[in-house]
């Protein structure tokens, strides 16, 4: 018979052991970089990193290896060996994990080089890649820094130290503007969302309510250093406002040129921790590129701020990309970055493209499926999420007679995901909406998102100075498998009777140099060398089908 008292003791014991693992969380983990500029003829940067093994005495090491469409990173890693005494490091069965055998919670280090792993000129096919050249060099930290296997979630405390660069250098990255020794703290998902430049580039720092914003910029261009800090400024200030968020102490933003050949137009980029990594042609302009940055600093709200993605998150894309396609012009508009006219131009240009679209009506399961597979599929969420809140944002200006908006919705998503992340759901968006639409969402977005209907703009979606039309359009369409030589450089799959065929372009000829593609785009043409059975040659057409197709469009009235 078990005694009262032994009881007691083991509620004691049990309570004291489950306080003890509420106030003894998982440990943070260090990690110590030092990079080094070595002096070899080839450029190559020296890494040491330094952290405790795991008590088991076996470390594993993550070098480099997938990250933004790049594959096999770890070719520029080289020369990887640990320098603690007695410590073995070795291969596994996966060629960017390494092995380390140490004493049980011993303090590690290892040291790999760094070169880069392509040549010619910075292209789009390989802008992620690390840069190490001998006047510059340009790394995300995804693809430069090799680190022990830790949990995604975990909390770690990161330093890195820069040594050898010359003082002639420009040096900024995303933990600041100077290559002093910097500290950070963050959960380990963080660690690879950064951006590193150094050598020949300009740095312009502008302010928003007193937080640097830094510009980095290398390379001749159409507009001005001062132009593209002051784009960038207004952007962020209109953005932090309508959040009523200027918690963020700085931010960088660094541009890079890339070599597409002759007379092309090409920008992308990609959204970092504090920091934002922007590539393009050097006939770029500054209203092309401010798009591309309204949207990816958008996502410092949506969807994180407003609640929890599902997974797969594809199934809410929708939300995530399309609302911030909304919200990335309709705020531009508003904080007169641009016109009414060129606002409605951006818009008409999305509606085009959607109604356009092979896949529009696709139920969102497709999207699930195949977001990541295929270009059509992968447009789908942004498009139609975006006319889905313009729609929304006339419904609730109908509703509250002009005195609520869009706005207040995803506001009060805000200030709710301050208090306790709700996961983003279809029905929690309803929940949130109801209050403004008078009734319940979850019919139209069944109807619209779930099940894929086409959705028709909504006449009032751009105020009462811009009017709803139907017109003809003609339909861009390439006539050729255009993924499938973007991807192989080989033409396939060429339309009898279609613009391309006409220009002679054939089934096995295949891609000589760059190419520059506007997809969606009918005024531009596509333009490029092929080689085949009867030698080089140049085609060059206009990619419109011979039958046009009615869409609505938006004018502003005269």
């Amino acid at each position: 018979m078990i005694s009262q008292k032994s009881v007691i003791t083991a509620i004691a014991l049990l309570f004291a052991a489950v306080t003890a693992s509420f106030a003894n969380p998982s440990p943070v983990r260090i990690l110590s970089y030092v990079i080094e500029r070595t002096t070899d003829e080839q450029p190559r940067y020296r890494f040491t990193l330094e952290f405790k093994g795991e008590a088991d005495g076996a470390t594993n090491i993550a070098l480099p290896n997938e990250w933004g469409g790049q594959t096999e990173l770890y070719k520029a890693i080289k020369n990887v060996r640990v320098l603690t005494k007695n410590a073995v490091i070795a291969d596994t069965a996966e060629p960017h994990i390494k092995q380390v055998s140490h004493r049980p919670g011993e303090e590690i280090a290892i040291e790999y080089y760094l070169e880069q792993d392509f040549t010619g000129p910075l292209r789009n096919r390989v802008r992620y890649r690390p840069v190490v050249e001998k006047d510059y060099i340009h790394w995300i930290g995804y693809t430069v820094l090799a680190h022990p296997e830790v949990n995604e979630g975990d909390a770690i405390r990161a330093s890195f130290e820069w040594k050898g660069f010359p003082k002639t250098w420009t040096f900024a990255n995303t933990y600041g503007p100077k290559p002093a020794k910097q500290k950070e703290a963050f959960e380990f998902s963080e660690l690879g969302r950064s951006i590193t430049v150094a050598g020949d580039f300009r740095v312009s720092t502008v302010r928003v309510k007193g937080n640097p914003i830094n510009v980095a910029i290398r390379g001749k261009w159409e507009f001005s250093d001062a132009d593209l800090a002051g784009m960038v400024r207004r952007v962020v200030e209109i953005q932090r406002d309508f959040w009523d968020d200027h918690s963020q102490e700085r931010y960088l933003v660094t541009l890079v040129p890339i070599d597409e050949g002759e007379n092309p137009y090409s920008f992308g980029g990609t959204g970092l921790r504090d920091s934002f990594a922007l590539f393009a042609t050097p006939n770029a302009t500054v209203a092309g590129l401010r798009g591309l940055l309204a949207h990816e600093y958008f996502h410092n709200w949506n969807p994180g701020a407003l609640g929890k993605m599902p997974d797969p998150e594809q199934q809410m894309y929708w939300l995530s990309e399309g609302f911030t396609d909304y919200y990335t012009f309709a705020l531009l508009y508003r904080g007169g970055v641009m016109t009414l006219g060129e606002y409605v131009k951006e818009v008409n240009e999305r509606v085009r493209e959607y109604y356009m679209l092979p896949t529009r009506t696709e139920p969102n399961d497709r999207i699930v499926k195949d977001f990541w597979n295929d270009r059509n599929v992968g447009r789908l969420p942004y498009l139609r999420g975006m006319i889905f809140a313009m729609n929304l944002d006339a419904a609730i200006r109908k509703a509250s007679d002009g005195k609520h908006s869009l706005d207040d919705m995803v506001k009060d998503m805000y200030r709710a995901s301050r208090e306790k992340k709700v996961e983003l759901t279809p029905s929690a968006i309803a929940g949130f909406a109801a209050q403004y639409v008078g009734g319940d969402l979850m019919p139209e977005i069944e109807r619209t998102i779930i099940r894929g209907e086409l959705i028709s703009p909504d006449a009032a979606a751009l105020g009462s100075g811009v009017e709803l039309q139907t017109v003809n359009l003609p339909v861009w369409e390439p006539g050729f498998d255009i993924d499938h030589m973007l991807k192989t450089r080989e033409i396939k799959g060429v339309k009898t009777g279609s613009a391309a065929y006409d220009a002679g372009l054939r089934d096995g000829q295949k891609l000589v140099g760059g190419v520059s593609i506007s997809f969606g785009n009918t005024e531009q043409a596509l333009g490029f060398t092929v080689s085949g059975s009867d030698g080089e040659r140049s085609v060059k057409f206009l990619p419109i089908a011979r039958e046009p197709l009615a869409v609505p469009q938006f004018s502003v009235r005269k």
